[in-house]
């Protein structure tokens, strides 16, 4: 003991009696926290660290979330050379297992939680124990990927642009790997494989010159608008180049037969509340939204002023970024 020194190399019975009376007397107080209190316990661990060297979050699930997916993480960390060489940095404080877990929390997009943070967390809570198989399933679909992809777009796959310089940046961008990798994922290796050329050349282009894709990955890159934004947007651009939906297989956009299927004449804009006058001038806009998991089919469709159905947007976006700088 480092307190009571006096009391070390000691029996109970060799102790005084007032001493012995002051144990048998005292309580011990315990509070037990649920094998289940996953959220709970990465709460403790985080007040608990606020000494002079802070963990990482990702350092935090290390702890927290330990079994077969998070071995799974490190496994993938330490051997796939490809991962590291398109990363470009030295794997400091679990960076790369972060990484690496983004790609599968953050492709079921549609289950987002209020932040990114908190959507890694209960995707690890819900895969720690995986079986044997899932988790080489999951081991051989990131391999694939990454690899399909290190092929395609070349060592630069995951870089970002720089608005502010104008020209691409010389480094791993998070944003940016989420839409690419993602994107990719919603579709076969052989049709990106054989499209590769033009593949390669439309993704440089929109990294460059597609404000609302540098939108998404510029800023607020947590809010639930831009994650998904991002990811639609080369999801939606390969599908164009491959000539199929790919294995995800939900649209984002109305087709032209819906947009002509609800106007009619005296059609009034739900958003300004006034008359559109001509179907040229309309945008067919989701009621329940897209990203709330509004799906793309006429009963949840409407028409708004092309203005309108623009600024609806802008705002929905600004309100997602105002919840992700609270969760903050």
């Amino acid at each position: 003991m480092e307190e009571y020194t006096d009391f070390n190399g000691k029996r109970f019975a060799d102790l005084d009696k007032s001493v012995q009376r002051t144990i048998k007397n005292a309580s011990i107080h315990s509070i037990v926290i649920k094998k289940e209190s996953q959220e709970l316990k990465y709460e403790i661990f985080v007040r608990l660290n606020q000494g002079s060297i802070s963990l990482k979050p990702q350092e935090l699930r290390n702890c927290i979330y330990r079994g077969s997916f998070n071995n799974m993480l490190e496994d993938i960390s330490a051997n796939n050379k490809t991962f590291a060489f398109l990363i470009g940095a030295e794997n400091k404080r679990k960076n790369y297992q972060e990484t690496i877990l983004r790609y599968f929390a953050l492709k079921n997009f549609q289950e987002y939680s209020s932040s990114i943070s908190r959507t890694l967390n209960l995707y690890m809570g819900r895969h720690q124990n995986d079986s044997k198989e899932e988790i080489e399933k999951f081991k051989k679909e990131f391999n694939s990927n990454i690899d399909i992809i290190k092929q395609v777009l070349g060592e630069d796959a995951f870089f970002g642009y720089d608005r502010a310089q104008g020209k691409m940046m010389n480094k791993f961008s998070g944003s940016t790997y989420d839409s690419i990798i993602i994107g990719f994922s919603m579709f076969n290796n052989h049709d990106i494989m054989i499209h590769s050329d033009e593949i390669r050349r439309r993704i440089k282009e929109m990294k460059m010159n597609d404000s609302e894709y540098q939108d998404y990955t510029y800023a607020a890159t947590g809010s639930k608008a831009r994650v998904i934004g991002r990811i639609m947007k080369v999801y939606e651009l390969l599908s164009k180049i491959i000539g199929k939906k790919g294995d995800y297989g939900v649209e984002r956009t109305f087709s032209k037969e819906t947009k002509e299927e609800l106007w009619h004449e005296g059609y009034i804009c739900t958003y300004c509340g006034n008359e559109i006058l001509s179907i040229d001038d309309a945008e067919v806009d989701h009621i329940a939204a897209f990203v709330s998991g509004g799906e793309t089919i006429k009963e949840n469709a409407q028409l708004l002023h092309r203005h309108c159905n623009r600024e609806k947007h802008d705002n929905d976006v600004e309100f997602e970024d105002e919840e992700e700088e609270l969760d903050n």
